[in-house]
């Protein structure tokens, strides 16, 4: 509607053209131009719900974006459209003659410059600059995407000019060329301009790519989580080692046994040799030897007496 508004509008707007052709998007028209501007309206919505910056979005879209475009011009190619002028170079493209877009008074052999080829390498070449640059530089805050911008739009305004089909003609500083040539001008000279006061401004800290609030909560990186599965794979197989204690470190934890205490832990009169009574207290409360029953060395201690001053067996009968 634009770039080639005569058939919508009529030459000079005069209302001869056919608004119902403006809808019918099947049949073509869908300007690059369009489609980057509104693409970025769609793109910060899905970012607002997702919790990105848009920037951050540019800039990992915009490889792609080039390559997209790279593929989609081969579309020309398969339509016979946006072809450059004559030229006797092998690599010249053939158009039916019988084909609408085909030059009156031209020649039936006549080969034309495939335009959309130049367009297509050109791009292919783009993508692999952009990813070096971010690879070498780490472009962030959209300068990846404005860079893009100014590599498209450079290679656009020669291979536009290039191009013999009808088109809108501009007249700017005593210059008639096509709209699409002055376009890309335009956001060319923008997109620099912004590349360079980006550049110019000092990096955010931290350098995150989702908006405040919106950060996901701290993961494990895979190394860490394979470190701590080592740790505790290592802490179940490993079985606690026993130390023996030295026979003079030894020592009952109560250092002042009680008479009656002592009474409890000593075969009684009628008791016989072989029957101990029950300990007064939990076993567990003890961390020393085990007083012998009838003379014989206390278990656990290693054979050497204990510190402690609970009377001889003997000494309650």
């Amino acid at each position: 509607m634009v770039s080639s508004p005569d058939a919508y509008f009529g030459p000079g707007f005069d209302g001869t053209g056919d608004l119902s052709l403006i809808p019918q998007i099947q049949r073509g028209g869908l300007g690059i131009w369009g489609a980057v501007v509104l693409g970025a309206v769609g793109a910060w919505i899905g970012c607002r719900r997702a919790g990105v910056k848009l920037s951050a979005f540019m800039d990992a879209a915009a490889p792609g974006l080039l390559l997209a475009q790279a593929i989609g011009r081969w579309g020309n190619y398969f339509n016979q459209e946006l072809f450059g002028g004559p030229t006797t170079l092998p690599w010249g493209l053939q158009v039916d003659a019988d084909n609408p877009n085909f030059p009156a008074g031209m020649p039936a052999d006549t080969l034309f410059h495939p335009t959309f080829l130049y367009e297509s390498l050109w791009n292919l070449v783009g993508v692999v600059v952009l990813l070096a640059l971010d690879r070498r530089f780490s472009f962030r805050r959209a300068r990846l995407f404005w860079l893009y911008a100014i590599y498209y739009t450079l290679g656009r305004v020669w291979i536009e000019a290039m191009r013999i089909d009808d088109a809108e003609q501009i007249n700017l500083f005593g210059i008639t060329t096509r709209l699409n040539v002055w376009t890309s001008i335009f956001v060319l000279i923008v997109a620099l301009a912004v590349f360079i006061v980006l550049g110019l401004r000092k990096r955010e800290v931290p350098d995150t790519p989702y908006l405040p609030g919106r950060e996901p909560e701290a993961a494990v990186t895979g190394d860490d989580a394979d470190a701590a599965d080592a740790t505790d794979a290592d802490d179940a197989d490993a079985e606690p080692a026993t130390v023996p204690a030295a026979p003079a470190a030894i020592r009952h934890s109560d250092t002042a046994v009680s008479d009656t205490e002592s009474r409890g832990n000593v075969p009684g009169n009628q008791s016989g040799p072989d029957r101990v009574s029950a300990p007064a207290e939990a076993p567990g409360e003890s961390t020393g030897g085990t007083k012998p029953a009838s003379g014989e060395p206390a278990t656990g201690a290693s054979g050497s007496r204990g510190t402690g001053t609970a009377p001889e067996a003997d000494s309650t009968k």
